[in-house]
């Protein structure tokens, strides 16, 4: 018997989560926002605590031979599991800036243009990772889509994902908690190993298209560049981001404002230049 998709109404308005990491983080935070799940026969005594969970809380369950569980997820990345959810619940800027707090370090991320879901997932990840609370996205950036949320390993449930009508107004609100605004640039004159990140900072983020728009770019207090080799200009977005906030995450979260060295009679691997 092929398993029963959930009605036609319900799907709509639902999200797709596959993946073990994805639907656990799913389960602990949003226990409540899950409405079916389906399993690979197989994967029943892996998933033996969530059999459990879905029979004391009335939630159906289905097992679901492998492909028919790829058609239900529209893909074949499904790890044998499959919770069919509520979107996760975006938040307002006006909420964002309620919980900042008023002078502990802080690291926020815009995340401009970002179409890729796949790349928007990573930058969730690398953002929980980091501690970062919220990922403020303009332009046409994506929201937490299935493939968003896959590819987020469950860091969708701990980033709060936060659409921007404005982004140049709430850059300027964020200017007034004094968050400072920081871009990276393969051109920009100054370094990254050069350049303490201020204590509350909002990093930005552009497609690996096109970058920043101009107009956000323009808005940016420090604009750093991360050297490398030279034979690429650029890194993937998600990876340029984990440099910069690990900078951030050293600086205030661990006290250490010094290049980073290998050992210490080693040369700064971050600058682009001898030491002198």
């Amino acid at each position: 018997m092929s398993p029963r998709p959930p009605a036609r109404s319900s799907w709509s308005k639902a999200v797709k989560v596959t993946w073990e990491e994805a639907c656990l983080a799913l389960l602990t935070r949003r226990p409540r926002d899950i409405r079916r799940i389906y399993l690979m026969p197989e994967r029943l005594t892996d998933f033996a605590d969530i059999v459990a969970w879905a029979s004391a809380h009335k939630v159906p369950l289905d097992p679901a031979p492998r492909d028919a569980l790829a058609r239900l997820a529209d893909t074949m990345h499904h790890d044998g599991i499959l919770f069919v959810a509520e979107r996760p619940r975006p938040a307002s800027l006006a909420k964002v800036l309620e919980g900042l707090s008023a002078s502990e370090p802080l690291s926020l991320v815009l995340a401009d243009g970002i179409k890729n879901p796949n790349n928007l997932g990573a930058i969730a990840r690398v953002c929980a990772y980091f501690g970062v609370p919220h990922l403020l996205t303009c332009g046409d950036s994506a929201g937490y889509s299935d493939a968003a949320l896959r590819t987020s390993q469950g860091a969708a449930e701990l980033v709060t994902l936060a659409p921007l009508d404005d982004a140049t107004r709430a850059i300027a609100q964020l200017k007034q908690r004094g968050i400072a605004v920081v871009a990276t640039s393969p051109h920009a004159r100054e370094t990254l190993a050069r350049v303490k990140l201020p204590a509350r900072s909002l990093m930005l983020v552009g497609s690996e298209n096109a970058g920043l728009s101009p107009a956000i770019e323009r808005l940016a207090d420090h604009v750093v560049a991360i050297p490398g080799s030279g034979a690429l200009e650029s890194l993937n977005v998600a990876v340029a981001l984990s440099i910069v906030l690990w900078e951030h995450w050293r600086s205030w979260r661990l006290g250490d404002s010094r290049p980073w060295r290998p050992n210490s009679d080693g040369p700064d691997v971050n600058s682009s230049a001898p030491d002198p």
